[in-house]
């Protein structure tokens, strides 16, 4: 009686930390889209963790923080060019306890420049009590 108790009580834990680590991403994701939307891009930058190992991956691959945020200052450096971000979650799926995928659609809108939509991979690490972008492949 002990070992089915204790393996429910495992069973119910991890449960409970998998769906707190889903909530956790959702809120990341939902603060992504909103510091883009207000047009603060250094925010935004933030979400990608500072590291020479961090990948972005599109029609090119761009190693290391700064080369991302140089890309995305050149591309999208006006509130015009940033236009408006709408997520539609997927699947958030944790890998373990410092990594999580973060499977996606995105639609950009914008005035006066091409709307731009696709689908994303997102692979986050747990930095202190961050969730950080390690790897983006976006399309």
């Amino acid at each position: 009686m002990k070992q089915i108790l204790a393996c429910f009580m495992l069973f119910f834990s991890l449960s409970v930390y998998a769906a707190t680590t889903q909530n956790e991403l959702i809120t990341v994701m939902n603060g992504i889209e909103n510091t883009w939307n207000r047009g603060d891009l250094n925010s935004f930058l933030t979400s990608y963790k500072n590291s020479d190992n961090t990948r972005y991956i599109s029609t090119t691959i761009i190693n290391g923080y700064p080369n991302i945020a140089k890309r995305y200052v050149e591309k999208y450096g006006s509130q015009q060019k940033m236009g408006k971000l709408k997520f539609d979650i997927v699947e958030v799926k944790e890998l373990s306890n410092q990594y999580a995928l973060v499977i996606g659609k995105y639609d950009l809108t914008r005035t006066n420049l091409p709307n731009a939509h696709g689908v994303f991979t997102l692979l986050f690490q747990k930095v202190g009590r961050e969730w950080k972008i390690i790897v983006d492949h976006t399309s």
